[in-house]
């Protein structure tokens, strides 16, 4: 894969504007993220209707920090290429192969973990009593718009950042510390699951020279399991869907 030429004499600017941003943005989503959850309780319950506009909006929050404002920054600041930092649809028979691997282990692993109570206890993250098809469709369309900006970001302009600057095996290695840094506030589990899976990402997204395959492989995996802990709450349901 060939490094942007732009870095020439650059990179170590490069790479503190690079983290700089990843931290204020992540930083502004996770606190802008959390008063809009406040603010939402306030409000009333977790089954009160604010607190799924807090969620969706949340979401929408982190897409548009963490990935739109970055991919801005790289283009109209840094005057790099986004192609050449992983967000492109290249090679998409490659990413193809890799999703499809990677998929039944996904699943299997949701199915073993999803319905258990230490998850449940975290998932589905909207409390609805009683879903339908409207609520669903809102809930996984957020999800995926969410993963899509944070996938940008940490596979995207993270990865190929220090990937041009500093090679392979350094740029995986610092993409999956910051990636666990990441999954702090979600406790010592997901911190620890997240350094394999970010691994793994990086790996294939190197492959591809795409963040295709990694986007799509974690918003499988995010949206089954939120599906399973839905169907396997005691205290949820999912309206039958008359045709």
């Amino acid at each position: 894969m060939l490094a942007d030429l732009s870095y020439s004499g650059h990179e170590g600017f490069i790479i503190l504007f690079s983290l700089v941003v990843a931290a204020v943005v992540f930083l502004s989503y996770h606190f802008g993220g959390l008063r809009l959850i406040q603010y939402a309780l306030n409000r009333g319950s977790e089954q009160h209707p604010a607190m799924f506009r807090a969620h969706v909006l949340r979401r929408l929050l982190g897409f548009i920090l963490m990935g739109i404002i970055p991919l801005l920054l790289l283009v109209y600041i840094l005057g790099l290429s986004p192609a050449n930092h992983g967000i492109n649809l290249r090679h998409l028979n490659q990413s193809a192969v890799w999703i499809g691997m990677l998929m039944p282990l996904v699943v299997g692993v949701n199915i073993y973990f999803a319905r258990k109570p230490a998850n449940l206890k975290h998932y589905p993250q909207v409390r609805i009593l009683e879903w339908d098809i409207g609520s669903l469709t809102v809930n996984f369309t957020s999800w995926a718009l969410y993963l899509l900006g944070y996938e940008m970001l940490f596979r995207g302009f993270l990865l190929f950042t220090f990937y041009h600057a500093m090679g392979a095996p350094a740029a995986v290695a610092i993409n999956v510390v910051l990636y666990a840094l990441a999954h702090i506030p979600k406790g010592r589990l997901e911190v620890m699951g997240s350094v394999p899976f970010g691994v793994v990402l990086c790996l294939i997204t190197i492959a591809t020279g795409s963040f295709f395959a990694a986007f799509v492989v974690h918003a499988f995996m995010a949206l089954s399991n939120e599906f399973i802990a839905i169907r396997y709450h005691p205290d949820m349901r999912i309206k039958s869907i008359r045709l």
